[in-house]
């Protein structure tokens, strides 16, 4: 039995996994035993090949998921972890080499805090414009959160799936939703799987705290720096919030504060604003997710 296991599922992850366990290989050496819960999920590249080869040399598990989706491959592990502490790191996030004891050390001090919310930065693959760089910083975007954040208290839906800690006797009941917020299972579902798991867990009394120290960096993609892209990621990130909300009453407001929020981002990128414009945009493109579940299901 292991002190702490870290899980990492993957769906096509043979890319950025490489970059992953490098960092993993470094990270500075701890007194607690470590375990390493590698989730294969229904991939289709050299993932399966290249977790193999990191359990080599290191205690761990590879287990394989064959539907699709990221709360499946992480409920899978749960079952398998043996760890007080569970640690989850997505594939395309690189630890800093305190990251591990950053965990440690604040599962160790702060004994009434159930989840911790790891830091997350970008590694950009170019420079990014003044625009991009302001929404990273802000946590608006890139799958980060936001810089410069101090410990302490951390709302559910700043905690980032890729980056964070729980204790399993922590856990109780709560699972990953495996349907509404199921990331990755389907084309129409638009993830949220953490927010949730991280609101069951505060709904059952447990209390979550940001872990600055530990740190970790996101790997984005050049497509994944363009409007469109940063666009359809809001978008999916709104169906998820409508989906874990489920108020039809508050779906009526939406075709308003769409329109506002889109028009508040072309007239600030007319402007030349484009910090605004962009802030705006991701406004926008909630709630269009968020309409785009409502018609859904009012279309039953």
């Amino acid at each position: 039995m292991a002190d702490v296991s870290i899980i990492i599922p993957s769906h096509n992850g043979s890319d950025t996994l490489p970059q992953v366990f490098e960092a993993l290989d470094v990270l500075s050496p701890s007194e607690h035993s470590v375990e390493y819960i590698l989730v294969n999920n229904a991939s289709a590249d050299k993932t399966s090949v290249l977790m193999d080869q990191f359990l080599e040399g290191h205690e761990g598990v590879y287990l394989s998921e064959s539907r699709k989706g990221k709360s499946f491959a992480l409920n899978l592990a749960l079952s398998r972890a043996s760890g007080e502490l569970l640690v989850f790191l997505d594939d395309d996030i690189i630890p800093d080499p305190h990251w591990l004891s950053g965990f440690i050390s604040a599962a160790a001090t702060h004994e009434e805090i159930d989840l911790f919310a790891g830091s997350l930065r970008p590694a950009w693959p170019k420079c990014p414009a003044n625009w991009q760089a302001n929404l990273a910083a802000r946590g608006r975007s890139f799958g980060c959160t936001e810089e410069g954040r101090p410990n302490g208290d951390c709302p559910p839906e700043l905690v980032k799936g890729g980056n964070f800690a729980i204790r399993q006797s922590s856990l109780g009941k709560v699972q990953f939703d495996e349907q509404s917020t199921n990331f990755g299972s389907s084309a129409a579902v638009g993830g949220g799987e953490d927010t949730l798991f991280a609101s069951e867990i505060v709904q059952a009394g447990g209390k979550i705290q940001f872990t600055a120290n530990a740190s970790a960096k996101h790997i984005i993609h050049h497509d994944e720096m363009t409007i469109r892209s940063i666009s359809n990621r809001y978008r999916r990130i709104g169906t998820g919030v409508a989906a874990r909300a489920h108020t039809p009453v508050m779906w009526l407001a939406l075709p308003f504060s769409f329109s506002a929020f889109a028009a508040l981002a072309a007239f600030g990128w007319l402007l030349g604003r484009r910090s605004f414009a962009a802030l705006q945009m991701t406004r926008a493109a909630s709630r269009l997710g968020r309409l785009d579940y409502a018609i859904s299901k009012l279309r039953g």
